[in-house]
Order: structure tokens, then C-alpha cells, then sequence
């Protein structure tokens, strides 16, 4: 497994277990289960990376888009504060996005 793999399964488990976390700290939302939802998918995709699976590089992009898109609404109006929580969740999504891509455009996996 190449550096920059392993650069992927450590981001896509730090924020597995960073969306996970809400839920076990105060009490449950509408916000916080979503939280824990994808938590649990990162974490899956985290494994599945660790594995060597191409499609789970695809989920690794995939899941940050997703979040940060569902997310993007409640920020802009106003109802879901930025904290450091969030702000945290975002830069990684955002490094997700890029080393997934990154790990996807090449042919040889293992570079």
C-alpha cells in the first residue's frame, strides 16, 4: 500500500470516527444520527481502502461530496453552526475528495 493510500484510510477513519463521536456526547438529533450514519460508512470505506478496493476509492470521494452537500444548505441559512467540529470535517472531506481522485486517476493502484 502506497503512502498516499495510506493518507486515505487515515482520513477516511479520523472522520468516521469524527462523525461518530456527536452522537455519543449529547443527545440524539435528526442531525447527529445523520452524523452517525455516515460515520459508520467512513469507517466501512476506511476498511475497504485498507483492503485495496477501487470502488471503495469511488465511496471515498463519493461520501465527502455527499456530506458536504447535504451539509452546504444548513450552513448557508444558518441553522447548523460552524464549530470546530465542522470546520475540522470539511478540510478533511475536502483532502478526501482530492486523494481519492488522486489514487482513482492513476493505473497502477499501488503508486
Amino acid at each position: 500500500m502506497s503512502a498516499l493510500h495510506k493518507v486515505a484510510v487515515g482520513l477516511l477513519l479520523v472522520t468516521g470516527l469524527l462523525h461518530v463521536y456527536p452522537i455519543a456526547t449529547s443527545a440524539a438529533t435528526q442531525i447527529t444520527v445523520a452524523m452517525f450514519v455516515f460515520g459508520i460508512m467512513y469507517l466501512a470505506t476506511g476498511m475497504r481502502v485498507a483492503l485495496g478496493s477501487r470502488a471503495a476509492l469511488h465511496m471515498g470521494r463519493i461520501l465527502p461530496i455527499v456530506g458536504l452537500a447535504l451539509a452546504a444548505p444548513g450552513v448557508l441559512r444558518g441553522t447548523m453552526p460552524i464549530d470546530a467540529l465542522s470546520a475540522v470535517l470539511f478540510g478533511i472531506d475536502v483532502a478526501l475528495i482530492a486523494v481519492c481522485s488522486w489514487l482513482l486517476s492513476r493505473r497502477d493502484l499501488s503508486a
